[in-house]
Formats: structure tokens, sequence, C-alpha cells
């Protein structure tokens, strides 16, 4: 019998300085993450349906709407 796949918990970064993006995966690489990235509110709330993440690492101050708006 096969053994069960393991899901990954799925993580959605939200930040518009893509440097950030490079910091964050350098810190969770190899920590059995799947990790998403967008660069405003927006993007987080149009993807929130199709994604679902486990949790969300949040930008508070990005164009648009902010990290603040989001969690609301």
């Amino acid at each position: 019998m096969a053994e069960p796949t393991a899901i990954k918990p799925v993580i959605l970064v939200i930040d518009d300085e893509p440097n950030n993006f490079d910091v964050v995966e350098a810190m969770l690489m190899g920590q059995g993450y799947t990790l998403h990235y967008v660069a405003n509110g927006q993007a987080a709330l149009d993807c929130l349906d199709t994604l679902q993440p486990d949790l969300l690492l949040l930008d508070v101050m990005t164009p648009g709407i902010d990290g603040i708006e989001v969690c609301r």
C-alpha cells in the first residue's frame, strides 16, 4: 500500500517589496511549506478562495488595500 502524500502548509506572502520575498524564502526554504507571493492586498483577496492559504504574512503598508484591511 502506498504511503499517503503529505500536504504542505500553504503560506501567502503579501508585500510590495520583492526583496522581502527573497528574505522569506531564505528563512522558510526547506521547512516544508508551499510559498506564494503577491504584491498587494487586492491581489491577496483575489486569490484567497482558490489558494486557501494556511497562513498570511502581511506587509501592513502595501499600496491600495493595506495589510490591516486585508485582515478585516
